[in-house]
């Protein structure tokens, strides 16, 4: 057993650690599906927003002719610059000692029980930062746009939701109102995205709050399936109606094939904030929406350089970079630094349906 701290806390100890129990660390998140972590180099990125689903057809041609050019109208380029997100947390001089300790008495026990303890409350470094990429997801799902704005810096872009795709309900149209068109208003809706794109949107998302609003709904509740057995049910019969029936019938009446109840919540600077915000509605096609943009970040650009000059900078298979930083005065503290840059890329945001159904 080796008796060197560096040895045994080091960031390619701690990213060996992190790949073991990865599979814990996104397990909930429902959105890293519809926008998968897609590595690319540097930061700056591009990508190519069509304007409505047609697909654009080969044109005829005579031999020996040169081929007809296809412009780019109707195409949108999004481009722009992932930003950086990075956090620390400090091992103590006291931490280290007692470290130093067990590994100076060779006390492989007390080193492993120590490190795990240390490892766990530095795992919410990378927890954060995989949460970070979910909520960066959810906002441009449920809102079509990004606005986050913390102590270290602010994130801004607009991801184009067409107008016409955006709904904010008001009067007897609100889902909190027990006679609302629920069904009809979301049929409407996705036939104007049907009809702009050649797309129907199929899946929803939206949280607990506002899934209660389909339970009281007397639309829905009068056609609960299967039919016959609760056709007389009346709004007042909350104790014999449960989730599924009310989503099983939700799902025959609108075509919606898929909903997702998502109640996951998140903190930044002490405040507490919900991936799916009460009262908002976001309804999209069954496909991938875009790629969870993970680029270069300065630690990973500077790592082989760094690490040869006796630096410890590893990388995660998510692109998330772990540097463990040793202060050489006092306090002789030894910091474990946690940098990523991305941002969802989001092509298909022009067959989002966006809805605030209360006000």
């Amino acid at each position: 057993m080796t008796n060197k701290l560096q040895e045994v806390f080091s960031a390619s100890q701690f990213a060996g650690y992190v790949e073991d129990v990865n599979p814990s660390l996104t397990a909930g998140n429902l959105f890293e599906a519809l926008f998968p972590i897609s590595g690319m180099d540097g930061l700056d990125f591009s990508y190519i927003k069509s304007a409505n689903g047609a697909i654009e057809l080969s044109s005829p041609s005579a031999f020996d002719a040169e081929p007809i050019a296809q412009n780019r109208e109707g195409f949108d380029a999004v481009k722009g610059e992932l930003p950086l997100f990075r956090k620390k947390m400090v091992l103590s001089e006291k931490e280290k000692y007692t470290l130093n300790l067990y590994l100076n008495a060779n006390n492989e026990e007390g080193v492993k029980r120590l490190l795990s303890q240390i490892y766990n409350d530095q795992l919410t470094l990378l927890t954060g930062s995989l949460a970070t990429m979910e909520f960066l997801r959810a906002r441009a799902l449920m809102d079509g746009k990004i606005t986050m704005l913390s102590k270290g810096g602010a994130v801004a872009i607009d991801y184009k939701v067409p107008v016409a795709n955006k709904h904010t309900l008001s009067g007897t149209d609100m889902w909190s109102d027990p006679t609302a068109d629920i069904v009809g208003y979301i049929q409407d809706a996705l036939d104007i995205v049907e009809d702009e794109t050649g797309i129907r949107p199929s899946r929803m998302a939206l949280n607990r709050k506002t899934f209660r609003y389909l339970r009281d709904n007397e639309q829905i509740r009068a056609n609960l399936l299967p039919l016959g057995i609760m056709a007389s049910a009346t709004v007042q019969d909350q104790a014999i109606i449960n989730d599924a029936q009310i989503m099983g019938t939700f799902k025959a009446l609108t075509g919606i094939n898929e909903v997702m109840v998502y109640n996951k919540k998140v903190a930044l600077d002490g405040t507490m904030y919900d991936l799916v915000e009460d009262n908002k509605v976001a309804i999209f096609p069954a496909s991938e929406l875009g790629k969870t943009m993970v680029g270069t970040s300065p630690a990973e650009l500077s790592a082989s350089m760094a690490n040869a000059a006796g630096a410890q900078i590893a990388i995660t298979g998510e692109g998330i970079a772990i540097n463990v930083v040793t202060k050489t005065d006092a306090p002789y503290t030894t910091e474990t630094q946690v940098e990523f840059v991305g941002l969802p890329s989001f092509p298909m945001s022009d067959k989002l349906v966006l809805m605030t159904v209360h006000a």
